[in-house]
């Protein structure tokens, strides 16, 4: 059962990757253009208004999709979650327009709070829109999430995002419009999205309100708004603050470092958040031997994470200094630094699951509380010093506290019988490499990436030559990979 849990997980996770893949891979190739039309300044606005449509979005919409997977599993008939479906979907739709129209009308005030000037006021404008799309896309897509119907959901977010990219290239290459270009291309890519969304979903489900699902959902989500702001509040407080301490300079220069660890986390954590908490999790807790089950889950999927964001690390100075405009150099040491940070936060997946399937949401809000109030107090006194380098300090620290919270919140609670020793070592070895690549960083980009090889593949080795895995467990890895291997080569035509 274990095993077919793990391939689930790895199927979906791998198919709602894909188009996370198609965004690493499409912001890797257009990195050197990005960087070299926008300003740092530009750079550091655009994530401000990002972050600020992040918490608008949870303020008025967390209510619904936090508590659509949990309701959508609880529903006994077909009815009851058609009732889920639908009335998810419209009320995040309303919340949207809401929220855009108020973005709308207070723009100018907004603009000068966030980014510290009027002049920035048509990003705010173009944001709004985003915000609305944006809102109405995640009411449609939870349907995709909690029926596990993945191949459509990647479909429709490549699509996405073509549309959006061709949208950015031409605004700001060919009709020269700076920053506002990537807000204008993110407009398009949503607009089509909605669009293949909403003709299915109205054919089949339609667009109502059962007023009784709607305080279901905001009786069982409202706790996480205030969770989620909290949550967002504690990825993002760091660039937020950057800009009254620093200025905008300084939190670009802060996000070009977060570029790629950011990316693999969207990847896999990201990826397989969306399976997890939208179905894998309310399913894996009903089953025999749960508690066991997870425990071994979690360490093979934590192995999995926290190997990806160290190979990155090692790797990361490179990639920025091949692919990023030189007036980002001083991001690089930023990468390592956040890998280990967001190793991690992937660990909160599973000591928070008890959250949900127990319907006891409201912990939540002291695990993102504690840390954030020492991310906020670190800032204040690092940051006027120190600048961006020591918001990519505070993050990893922060996460950590993150972890260590969760983990006391739900110690009385969770009966999942996690494999510390094995978890502890992961961490351990991770740290060690990463402190070593942070430590020997080169101006030799030759010299410096055959240490990076070299480091890498020493670091494989200690996963693989340690008892960290038992010889059984290497042996069935070896074993699913053969045959998934012979099974690819069997169905692949003979061009004989």
């Amino acid at each position: 059962m274990l095993r077919n849990n793990l391939l689930q997980a790895i199927k979906h996770t791998s198919i709602y990757s894909l188009s996370w893949i198609a965004n690493a891979v499409a912001g890797v190739c257009l990195l050197p253009v990005y960087s070299r039309y926008l300003s740092r300044e530009e750079y550091g606005a655009l994530d401000l208004v990002g972050q600020n449509n992040t918490i608008l979005k949870l303020v008025f919409a967390a209510c619904f999709t936090y508590s659509l997977g949990r309701l959508y599993h609880d529903a006994k008939t077909d009815d009851a979650k058609k009732k889920v479906i639908g009335s998810g979907a419209t009320a995040a739709i309303a919340a949207g327009i809401m929220a855009g129209g108020l973005l709308l009308l207070l723009n100018s005030q907004v603009s000068r709070i966030l980014l510290g000037s009027v002049d920035y006021s048509a990003l705010i404008v173009a944001g709004a829109f985003v915000l609305i799309l944006d809102i109405a896309f995640t009411g449609f897509t939870y349907e995709f999430l909690v029926k596990k119907k993945s191949s459509q959901f990647v479909a429709v977010n490549l699509a996405k995002l073509v549309t959006a990219i061709a949208g950015n290239l031409i605004c700001l290459i060919v009709l020269e419009l700076g920053a506002i270009s990537m807000l204008i291309g993110n407009i398009s890519g949503l607009l089509l999205a909605n669009v293949c969304m909403a003709i299915p979903h109205i054919k089949k489900t339609g667009l109502f309100i059962d007023v009784p699902t709607v305080k279901r959902m905001i009786s069982f989500g409202s706790p996480m708004i205030i969770a989620g702001i909290l949550a967002t509040l504690l990825h993002s407080s760091d660039r937020l603050m950057l800009r009254p301490l620093q200025n905008l300079e300084q939190v670009g220069l802060f996000m070009m470092g977060l570029q790629f660890p950011n990316m693999l986390n969207a990847i896999l954590v990201t990826s397989f958040g969306s399976i997890w908490q939208g179905s894998l999790m309310f399913t894996m807790s009903k089953q025999e031997d749960a508690d066991v089950q997870i425990g071994r889950f979690a360490t093979y999927l934590l192995a999995l994470f926290i190997s990806a964001q160290t190979i990155l690390g090692i790797f990361s100075a490179s990639l920025l200094e091949i692919l990023a405009a030189p007036k980002f150099a001083a991001s690089i040491p930023v990468a390592p630094i956040a890998c280990l940070g967001f190793s991690f936060h992937a660990f909160y997946l599973f000591l928070v699951s008890k959250a949900f399937t127990h319907n006891n949401p409201k912990r939540m809000i002291i695990c993102y509380a504690a840390p954030l109030v020492l991310k906020i107090a670190l800032t204040l006194y690092l940051v006027p010093k120190y600048g961006f380098m020591a918001s990519a300090w505070i993050l990893m620290l922060g996460y950590l506290f993150f972890t260590l919270t969760c983990f006391v919140a739900f110690k009385k609670m969770n009966t999942t019988h996690f494999e510390w020793p094995r978890i502890f070592a992961l961490f351990t070895i991770a740290a060690a490499f990463l402190s070593a690549s942070y430590l020997t960083n080169t101006t030799d980009l030759v010299r410096q990436i055959s240490f990076q090889i070299l480091l890498t593949v020493a670091y494989l080795l200690t996963l693989a030559v340690t008892p960290l895995f038992s010889t059984a467990e290497k042996a069935s890895l070896r074993d699913e990979i053969v045959s998934r291997y012979r099974s690819f080569k069997s169905q692949t035509p003979s061009t004989g």
